[in-house]
């Protein structure tokens, strides 16, 4: 930890991103405490990276705020009290959604926050949320959807045209979010942990078998086992720091999320499983790289032994580049995306007849798309980006077209 290239209000945030604070890391802290630091940064860092909640709660119990600015642990205390507010809202509509799935005979498992915050950090103002994500299986997302629209929830989704929504294999995801308008609530529903892309995936079928019984917001559900959860927080942070399509990755609150796991279940997580399971589902590089950086900067409790069958760690590894944020975010970024897998899957819709609809419906989708893709405040511009859209698919097509020749020749000669 001494040796970390981060700025005294860097190491500042990531010694508080903890539930439990050693003697030595609470020294370190009082140390940082003593400088003058540049406190606009470390709040507006804390928000993004989604620790600002636990803090708080760090500096109030370690110094009840001395060496920290009166106005500052006033901003960090609202927002404090403001996420308790918000997941207590999250946690009164997460209860209507899992008695509804209950009743409707749909299993599911709470993933990630909703989970984390009220097992696993205890408090549930410490950990924020953004959303609240279900895993059903996948027989049962019909059901799942009408009860949600039944709630007044509304798919954020938009396809370009009915065809592709026809078309499952269109949709490179293993997921759907719905939006409650009034409310402000998303609910992401997954029957997968892993986009269809991947090409290690895990067995979800053997995650479902291994679920436990657990009460959430007042009701009886399912969460993962402990190997599963790691597993699962492990290839979510892999998949956004190194998916240029995903959000940027939030290291500080990630990491902790795993840390904590971690020591909550200590005695109980079956570690010669994890590490066959892993290498079953060739995943152990990700699993590897993500227990390493939890257990050397955020305490993690991980057999060394673990780590080393896992395969040793690749010296490129470096917390420092990965918390600085080499992910840049783009918010034109989803939608590119979303449309690339569109053209890119158009290889496994059967018949020309379909294909050709599914073209047709790239250039010219739906007005609900064109706002959606493009965020159109005025319905009545849509018009003029169905213009841009056309040039750019002519475009792409004159590109595709000088490309040809080129191909020909690699594919006849093998050049």
């Amino acid at each position: 930890m001494a040796q970390l290239n981060l700025s005294s209000e860097d190491k500042l945030l990531l010694y508080c991103s903890r539930l439990s604070i050693s003697e030595d890391i609470q020294c370190k802290i009082e140390e940082i405490l003593s400088n003058v630091l540049d406190w606009n940064y470390i709040i507006d860092c804390s928000i993004k990276q989604g620790i600002s909640p636990l803090f708080y709660w760090n500096l109030k119990k370690i110094s009840n705020g001395k060496g920290v600015p009166s106005e500052v642990m006033k901003s960090l205390e609202k927002m404090y009290y403001s996420n308790l507010a918000r997941n207590m809202l999250l946690y009164d509509e997460l209860s209507k959604i899992l008695t509804a799935f209950r009743k409707a005979d749909i299993d599911n498992i709470v993933l990630k926050g909703a989970f984390l915050a009220e097992e696993i950090y205890i408090n549930i103002g410490l950990r924020p949320m953004s959303d609240i994500d279900l895993l059903i299986k996948e027989k049962d997302l019909q059901k799942a959807k009408k009860e949600l629209i039944e709630m007044k929830y509304s798919a954020t989704i938009v396809f370009p045209t009915k065809l592709y929504e026809q078309q499952p294999q269109m949709v490179s995801t293993e997921e759907l979010p719905f939006i409650h308008q009034d409310k402000k609530i998303v609910i992401e529903i997954h029957w997968d942990i892993q986009s269809p892309n991947i090409p290690h995936k895990v067995n979800i079928n053997k995650f479902w078998n291994n679920a436990i019984p657990v009460k959430i917001a007042g009701i009886e559900t399912l969460a993962f086992s402990p190997e599963n959860l790691l597993q699962h927080l492990c290839l979510h942070l892999d998949k956004h720091i190194n998916i240029s399509s995903a959000p940027p990755a939030k290291p500080l609150r990630d990491y902790c999320d795993i840390a904590e796991v971690t020591r909550h279940y200590k005695d109980m997580i079956n570690w010669n499983y994890l590490v066959q399971s892993s290498k079953d589902y060739g995943i152990e590089e990700p699993i590897s790289q993500s227990l390493f950086i939890a257990k050397k900067y955020f305490g993690a409790f991980v057999p060394d032994n673990s780590l080393i069958a896992l395969e040793p760690v690749k010296p490129s590894i470096c917390f420092e580049e990965i918390y600085n944020g080499l992910i840049k975010d783009d918010s034109n970024q989803n939608n590119q995306c979303l449309e690339r897998n569109y053209f890119r899957n158009l290889k496994t819709v059967n018949g020309i007849w379909n294909k050709s609809r599914i073209l047709f419906g790239y250039i010219y989708p739906s007005k609900e798309y064109m706002i959606y893709c493009y965020s159109i405040r005025n319905e009545k511009q849509v018009y003029r980006y169905y213009l841009i859209r056309l040039g750019r698919a002519f475009q792409r097509g004159l590109n595709i077209l000088g490309q040809l020749p080129n191909y020909i020749l690699r594919s006849t000669f093998g050049k």
